[in-house]
């Protein structure tokens, strides 16, 4: 079986009226938090529910598409409505995810963006319609706009493997002698490798065939044994990962790529289902076969994210002689995690109660062993419909053992 994601139409409207809500605030205050502080102001979310709680639709077509802002003192009472809560609450929680993904961004260029300060976050990022940013297209958008430094826009070129690009912004750079890259960003295989070849005269204009040439060369030069310079080689280019995983040479080329990526956590979510979505079934199961146990959970954790939850249980099964005990109740410890921290992009109780359904009769012996654990996810599986969060958080805020534990495996989520 291949890995395909196929989003519904409610998806796609989720993440369309989501990213239409997060324009409304100020982007360039929401910048600045990105940028400097790594985090959003505590009542930002405060602030989202009170814009959604704003929408209202009409009284007799009452779907996505007619969805607006009405002020609640209209005079027109009767021909509009709020939106169900249950919709409230999931929108909420994709905006939240939104802003996640626009913070993901920031952080993934962070040794750049105090070169990039100016540019309009509105204009600039491009995106999917599931709400993922699409960085290619946002790199090409930065490296065409002329008003950017170009310092800024040779980088994106060579992160993102825009050779043409490349070329022509490097030619217009001669009148500037030494390139004025700081050292953490030459520390990039492409980008320092790249401007090496240009400064010692090698002009000759290079196609996308002989650009990946010259990165395998690069990356098998050291053997790619898994030692410093070869993991280094792979976590510093995973930003281009789309360019040249599925035409890296071989089967174990492209398991190390992975490998390295997941073990120091350097690939965004959506690359990470890119990848494995351009395998065949045979190829996908070889490499996903090989992964040591926590490279493995980080597969199956990327697909707890959104838009990518509709998929989780069917990624579990379909390597679930892979999963271990360990790899279970780390599995259970991140949902628990996810209603804990009140994410609502999904509703995550359901994909608790399956995992259960599909692992209990192994693993569920090992889970009633924790007193706590097995109090909170039985508290799950057994709450009524609809599930009710502030209950939840009760039951969670005194159970101090099981906080620790949350805490010890998922404190790098904030």
């Amino acid at each position: 079986m291949d890995l395909k994601f196929w989003p519904s139409l409610q998806l796609i409207a989720y993440a369309r009226v989501a990213r239409g809500i997060l324009f409304t605030f100020d982007l360039e205050i929401l910048k600045r938090d990105f940028m400097y502080e790594g985090r959003i102001n505590q009542s930002f979310g405060q602030h989202i529910e009170e814009r959604v709680s704003a929408i209202s639709v009409p009284l007799f077509e009452a779907t996505f598409k007619q969805l607006k802002f009405k002020s609640s003192k209209s005079t027109d009472q009767h021909s509009y409505l709020p939106i169900p809560n249950k919709i409230q609450k999931q929108l909420v929680g994709v905006v939240l995810a939104l802003r996640l993904e626009i913070a993901s961004w920031f952080n993934s260029h962070g040794e750049i963006t105090a070169f990039i300060a100016n540019f309009d976050v509105c204009s600039t990022l491009s995106w999917y319609s599931t709400g993922i940013i699409d960085r290619f297209e946002t790199a090409r958008v930065l490296i065409r706009n002329e008003n950017l430094d170009i310092v800024v826009r040779l980088y994106f070129a060579c992160q993102y493997h825009f050779v043409e690009d490349a070329q022509m912004i490097y030619t217009k750079m001669t009148g500037y002698g030494e390139i004025p890259f700081p050292i953490h960003v030459l520390r990039s295989i492409h980008t320092s490798y790249r401007l090496n070849e240009l400064k010692i005269g090698f002009t000759r204009i290079m196609n996308s065939k002989q650009w990946l040439r010259l990165f395998e060369k690069i990356i098998s030069q050291e053997g790619m044994g898994e030692d410093r310079i070869s993991r280094e080689r792979f976590i510093q280019n995973c930003m281009g990962i789309r360019f040249f995983f599925n035409r890296l040479n071989g089967e174990r080329m492209k398991y190390l790529c992975l490998f390295f990526c997941l073990k120091l956590k350097g690939i965004h979510h959506y690359d990470l289902y890119s990848c494995l979505s351009e395998m065949n079934a045979e190829e996908l199961n070889d490499i996903v076969t090989r992964l040591p146990q926590e490279e493995l959970y980080r597969i199956f954790e990327s697909f707890s994210c959104w838009p990518f939850q509709i998929m989780f249980l069917d990624v579990v099964n379909r390597f679930r002689t892979l999963v271990t005990k360990d790899i279970f109740l780390d599995l259970l410890c991140l949902i628990i995690h996810k209603l804990g921290r009140q994410w609502r992009d999904y509703p995550y109780e359901e994909i608790l109660k399956d995992l259960w359904k599909a692992f209990s009769s192994q693993y569920g012996k090992y889970v009633e062993e924790d007193e706590t654990l097995n109090g909170i996810t039985k508290y799950v599986i057994e709450a009524p419909i609809p599930f009710n969060i502030e209950d939840f958080l009760n039951v969670i805020n005194r159970c101090d053992t099981l906080k620790i534990r949350i805490l010890k495996y998922f404190c790098f989520f904030w």
